[in-house]
Parts: structure tokens; sequence; C-alpha cells
């Protein structure tokens, strides 16, 4: 029997033992929420329809929103705790429910991987699992590191009004300078001809043109530079000591990760690797191409094709830098879940996290690998 094969069991009978424990309690509280407190407060309203008691419905609605959040977090505070002791020896884990850490923690964790860009006043850490397992220590962290709506909205229009509006009119102002000279010159004495009407909004409407053409085929680039860098997801980091001299970054061929490759220097140089099927998803960029193929064995390669697909990720990125392997693993949902008030299978729920857990931890099988080689 496989160690994954051992966790499995392990897992299946914390799930028989302790989940299903709560089933009832979880049972009772979405009946509760979702089925009788509405029609009560249905009925109410039907019967006074009263402006007072429709206020109060609606005040009722958005405390129940907070309801679901908080008996959410209550189920994973008493459940989790009990998951890392169940799994034990095979894996050492150690789970936090509120990430006491402070945003220069993550700074100095992350920062120097040029993974995406962190930004204090909107970023958020939530679950956090310290541990070892295959004689690799490693550290996951489920952050948000979103912009506002506002400061998005903003710097949009900013940006197209200085990149669009303001030339365009600049550049008619010349055109219709330029015209009026040419009028004179050939005896031109009226503008409130058709044919100059015309020629008019032409000098605006062309350099628009022009300019909005621009601004589209350069902004994706500037925009997710200043405010579209949004990610959310897992952040896991390995040890890994043989990866020391040079950095390497792995990303995915689209348009969520352009900010990464704007922000290598001079110094990466893309690595052609032979695996045609890993070339078409990621592209890899490397200052040692030594290190870096190293780095990037057969294992690897179809560890990170899993990762995306075990998470359903639109996207992950990869940094091999001063000993550190960094992963992270885009996902809109919430992560590390045991169970939802939500109508939703607590079996399925729970065996998605399982599914997540064990595929960080299988990364440390393809970096043993490397270990193996002696290099």
């Amino acid at each position: 029997m496989t160690v994954y094969n051992e966790l499995n069991q392990k897992f299946l009978q914390f799930y028989e033992q302790d989940v299903k424990a709560m089933q009832k309690s979880i049972a009772s509280t979405r009946l509760w929420l979702f089925v009788i407190e509405p029609l009560v407060c249905i009925a109410l309203a039907f019967i006074f329809k009263s402006n007072i008691i429709l206020c109060l419905v609606v005040t009722y609605a958005l405390f129940s929103v907070k309801r679901v959040i908080s008996f959410d977090k209550a189920i994973k505070l008493k459940l989790m705790p009990k998951l890392c002791s169940a799994l034990e020896p095979l894996v050492v884990l150690l789970w936090e429910n509120s990430n006491e850490k402070d945003f220069k923690y993550f700074q100095n964790l992350y920062s120097e991987h040029n993974l995406f860009k962190l930004n204090e006043a909107h970023f958020e850490a939530n679950d956090s699992f310290i541990g070892k397992f295959n004689g690799v220590e490693f550290e996951v962290n489920e952050i948000t590191n979103k912009p506002n709506v506002w400061r998005t909205f903003t710097t949009i229009f900013a940006s197209f009004f200085l990149a669009v509006v303001i030339p365009s009119f600049l550049s008619s102002l010349v055109l219709t300078i330029v015209f009026l000279i040419i009028s004179q010159l050939f005896g031109i004495k009226s503008l409130s001809g058709a044919p100059v009407v015309y020629l008019l909004t032409i000098s605006f409407i062309l350099p628009a043109i022009i300019m909005a053409y621009k601004f589209i085929k350069v902004s994706p680039l500037k925009l997710s530079i200043k405010v579209l860098d949004i990610f959310k997801g897992a952040v896991v980091c390995f040890n890994f000591d043989k990866v020391k001299e040079g950095h390497t970054i792995i990303f995915e061929n689209d348009i969520e990760n352009v900010l990464v490759k704007s922000m290598l220097t001079s110094d990466f140089q893309k690595v052609e690797l032979e695996d045609v099927e890993f070339n078409k998803v990621f592209s890899v960029y490397t200052t040692n191409q030594i290190e870096a193929r190293y780095a990037l064995t057969t294992a690897m390669m179809e560890r990170l094709l899993r990762l995306k697909m075990d998470f359903k990720s639109k996207y992950i990125r990869a940094s091999f830098k001063n000993g550190k392997l960094l992963l992270a693993i885009q996902s809109d949902k919430d992560l590390f879940r045991l169970g939802t008030v939500l109508p939703r299978s607590n079996k399925k729920v729970c065996d998605e996290m399982f599914i997540e857990l064990v595929s960080i931890l299988k990364v440390t099988d393809a970096l043993n690998l490397n270990s193996d080689t002696g290099l």
C-alpha cells in the first residue's frame, strides 16, 4: 500500500468518525436558514403588507448571509485540527484558522519571486498550513490580493482619457489649424459648407481611432501592472535547497500572466523544453539554464499540469529561487473546506479538499526525485 493509499484510508476514517457527526447539525441549520425562516418571512410580508416588515425581511436576508459564512467557519474551526491529527504520522500538518502573520511576512516570502504584485491595501490571508511530508518542509497560505472596484475603474478611465481623448483633441486641433491655413491660401472664405464640416469631423475621428487602437493594443500590459493583477488562491512554498544559483519562473501562456513576463529583466532567457505539451501551456524563463532544466524534470512538469486540473484552476505560476519553490495556484472558490451549510454534498466537499491537499503533497515526490540525482 502506497503512502497516498494510507492517507486516503485515514481520511475516510476521519470522515466517518468526525465529519458525519456534524451532518445532523449542518442539516438542521440548512433547514432553518433556507426553508423555515424564509417561509416565515414571506408569510409575514404577505399577511401584513407593511414597509416595516419588508425592511425587516431584507435585513434578515443580509444577516443570514453572514450567518452562513460564520457557520462554515465554525465547521472548519472544529474539523480542521482533527484532520491534521488524523493524518499523522504520515504527514505533519499544522493548520491556523485566522492567519495572524502581518503583510511584511508575506512580502518577504513572496515578493522576490515576482509571481504577482502584492498590494497591502487589498491583501487578505485566510487558511494557513505548515507541514512536512516526504522529508520536505512546506507552507501553504490561501490568500486574496484584489484591488477595489473604484480604483480599477478610475485607473482605466484615467488611462483612456490620457491615452485617447486628450491626444485626439490635440491632433484634431492641429489638423483644424492646418486646414484653416490651407483654406485661406486657396481662398475658401466660409467654414459652413458640408465638405468643411466633414473634414473637421474626420480630423477628430481619425486620430481617435488611431489612439484607441494603440490603447487597446498596449493597455492589457499597462493596466495589469497597475490594477488588474488580481490573485486569489493557494500559494505553496517548498524548501528545495538544490536550486540556489539562479531564478526560474514558469507561467501560463495567457493574458492573465502578462504581468509576470513584464517584470522579467534582461537577465532572463527563455527555456525550450523537450516536452511539447508542457511548452504549449507554459512559458519558462530563467537566469540559469542548467538549474532550470535540473528543476523541471518530467515528473515536475507532469505535477504542474496536474495541479491545475486538481484545483480546477484557470492558471498556475511557479518560481524556483534561493532554495525555494513557490507555487501560486489560482482558485476563485474558498479552498480547504470540510463542510458547508450550503446545499452541497458534504462528501463531495471533503473529497475536493482532500484531492487539493494530496495534489500539493505529491509535489514533494518530484522534488525528491531531483534530490536523488545528487546534483
